[in-house]
């Protein structure tokens, strides 16, 4: 929750939240005797050049923010904040900060836009902001003439730092813009920051960014010749030192040659794709609008002659662009916290699935003895458990009165046999893992983790009386508190705020054509035969999850999320969402959408969230309470 508000309003003053830029502005003298100074000792313009047109990125540019009118824009996030007062403060803390100087920042006008550069000075990044000024004449007469500053050549106006009583923390230049009647006051704190950017600033956003909207973009070259061999050596490092830990772990199964092997091969592959994305990433931007009571975050990435296995394979998943069928989200039921839709294709990642059902074998092998027949039977169910599948599907998971998690899916393959696999794969896969030496073997993967650990012997079929023929269903145990617990006993987590105890729970899977419904519950039976009857979702949702072109579309309802109602101030630590956010968080919606609009080997991957403010208003209030605490 917290870091939503660092990473929207203090987005537009990110060198001035550590410059301290605004405190010292506050000691300048020049609105009184020094005004009159300038007033009398006027500087002349310089004239205006006849080429406006724009200069190359400046070498070492690292990236760009634009925002639109700075009152307007600002005020928006603010009231999507529920902080209209603070929004009004940051603006002036932005001009004031940013220009270094009183006098600078009465020349800008808060009804323009600005823009931020980033650029490498002497292998560190530093800040140049632009904002709107008056025409020349203006800014020439509005400048202290204790302020030195100078007319240049090419039609701009220096003003350098200063000391004493006309102290100023940066260094500005006055711009000539394309609109004749406006400038740009490009300012920075070194003078080598500020003369690489201002023309690039001064002259090459002419149009600016729409009102409301902050646009972020990064300059990938400059990122990669700065620290691209860095992050490269990086990378071939954590291969070595996870195969070195993993050989002097103190737990014999984790130091097993075959299973250092295994685990091994996965993470090189990992982090090769990571490698070949450090040179292959062609573009990262995005763009952050306010639109009413809603935020809505473009974010896209660019991959050119993507290399990487895992990357591609992502793609090639994203690709499928057509709406989900309204019959998928049709019987999903009313109350979820999260909703989704969209089409999965498995096949692509079929490698590294394959390398993770190796890690999982040499795991279990590494632990117990096993016959031949036991080990072919394992290789058997993890096949089943790693199988590649293709379908779409529509989804709700939530939680139900005593915050037992529940989650229904609709799924459809290609043709029945896909489905009927489908079952026939999860039947056979409980069938190897209830093997007596089997679930042994694999239990001992997490015998310290307490005697009251789930155990894979406690899986047991449940009947299907009544239901449609070939409905197969299962009782397993609470296997999250294996992850819990090992994260706690083994790597030294605290536990997490005391909640109810997770339930056995029921996975039932019912076949009709070639579609499957899937409910995983504490009683699936129950819930599968109520979902007839729900009454289905609402129609914002149901409209959102069939948006067309995405390949996969989740919404969140955070107000449905039940928890215990424990008050703000207890020991367990953060509040809770009906404890702080209350009723009113019900409304919420958060969207996400998730496509590949690339061709060939040259991806585009493409986010799109949208939150309604009403929730950034319920985090931002949470993260006072705690603040005050």
């Amino acid at each position: 929750m917290k870091l939503l508000r660092p990473l929207i309003i203090p987005l537009f003053t990110l060198a001035a939240c550590s410059s301290g830029g605004a405190s010292e502005a506050s000691g300048d003298t020049t609105s009184g005797g020094e005004g009159h100074v300038a007033a009398a000792v006027a500087l002349q313009a310089p004239p205006r050049p006849t080429d406006l047109s724009p200069v190359a990125e400046p070498s070492g540019h690292l990236a760009t923010i634009r925002c639109g009118s700075m009152s307007t824009t600002f005020g928006a996030f603010g009231r999507l904040f529920g902080d209209p007062d603070e929004a009004e403060a940051t603006v002036t803390r932005a001009r004031n900060s940013e220009t270094g100087s009183d006098a600078l920042a009465a020349l800008v006008d808060t009804n323009g836009g600005f823009e931020s550069a980033f650029i490498l000075v002497e292998d560190e990044p530093e800040s140049v902001f632009a904002f709107r000024g008056p025409s020349m004449a203006a800014a020439a007469a509005g400048i202290p003439m204790a302020f030195h500053p100078e007319a240049r050549a090419d039609g701009s106006i220096y003003v350098p730092k200063g000391e004493g009583e006309t102290a100023r923390t940066r260094a500005c230049s006055i711009e000539p813009a394309a609109d004749a009647e406006h400038t740009r006051i490009v300012c920075a704190s070194s003078d080598i920051a500020l003369e690489a950017s201002r023309q690039y600033l001064g002259r090459n956003f002419a149009t600016p960014a729409p009102d409301n909207v902050v646009q972020f973009s990064v300059a990938l070259d400059s990122l990669r010749a700065a620290w691209g061999a860095t992050a490269h050596g990086g990378i071939t490092l954590g291969a070595t030192a996870l195969e070195s830990t993993l050989s002097e772990a103190e737990n014999p199964i984790l130091r097993n040659p075959a299973v250092v092997a295994a685990i091994v091969r996965l993470a090189r592959d990992f982090l090769d794709d990571i490698s070949s994305l450090v040179d292959e990433v062609s573009g990262i931007d995005a763009t952050l609008t306010v639109m009413g009571d809603q935020l809505d975050v473009d974010a896209n990435i660019t991959i050119t002659n993507a290399s990487g296995s895992l990357t591609r394979a992502l793609g090639e998943t994203l690709s499928n662009g057509s709406a989900v069928s309204e019959d998928l989200v049709r019987n999903l039921p009313p109350g979820a916290v999260a909703y989704g839709a969209g089409h999965w294709n498995g096949r692509p990642f079929d490698d590294f699935v394959t390398e993770a059902r190796d890690v999982v074998s040499a795991l279990v092998r590494a632990g117990i003895q096993l016959s031949q027949g036991d080990i072919d039977a394992l290789e058997r169910g993890l096949a089943y458990a790693f199988r590649s599948t293709s379908y779409d599907f529509g989804v709700a998971s939530g939680f139900d009165a005593n915050v037992q998690p529940w989650t229904v899916v609709s799924a459809r393959y290609a043709n029945a046999a896909e489905a009927t696999q489908a079952i026939d794969a999860m039947r056979q896969m409980v069938a190897v893992f209830r093997r007596p030496t089997v679930a042994r073997a694999i239990d001992a993967l997490f015998e310290d983790l307490g005697d009251d650990r789930p155990r894979f012997a406690q899986i047991t079929e449940v009947r299907t009386n009544g239901l449609p023929r070939g409905s197969y269903a299962v009782r397993m145990p609470p296997f999250e508190i294996l992850a819990t617990r090992f994260l706690t006993a083994r790597l030294g987590v605290d536990a997490p705020a005391q909640t109810p105890a997770p339930a056995m729970r029921e996975t039932l899977v019912v076949p009709n054509g070639a579609d499957l419904t899937v409910v995983q519950s504490v009683s699936a039976v129950s819930v599968y035969r109520g979902l007839a009857t729900a009454g289905g979702i609402a129609p914002e949702i149901r409209a959102a999850l069939l948006t067309p072109g995405a390949s996969m579309n989740l919404v969140m309802r955070l107000g449905n999320i039940r928890m215990p109602n424990q008050p703000v101030d207890d020991d367990a630590g953060a509040p809770t969402f009906e404890s702080v956010i209350g009723v009113e968080a019900g409304q919420a919606l958060t969207l996400i959408r998730m496509s590949n609009s690339g061709s060939g080997s040259n991806l585009r991957f493409e986010l799109d969230s949208r939150i309604e403010g009403v929730l950034l208003r319920g985090l931002a209030h949470a993260n006072t309470q705690r603040r005050a605490e």
